[in-house]
């Protein structure tokens, strides 16, 4: 149990930080093509 438990964490901010490193490229995508 508490050994599974940083390995979580771990996987979570991963997943977080990738996530939002997606949004944020369709949001300078997005500013791109309004610019056009």
């Amino acid at each position: 149990y508490g050994d599974m438990a940083p390995m979580a964490i771990i996987e979570f901010v991963d997943r977080d930080t990738s996530a939002k490193g997606a949004a944020d490229r369709a949001r300078e995508e997005a500013a791109e093509a309004a610019e056009d």
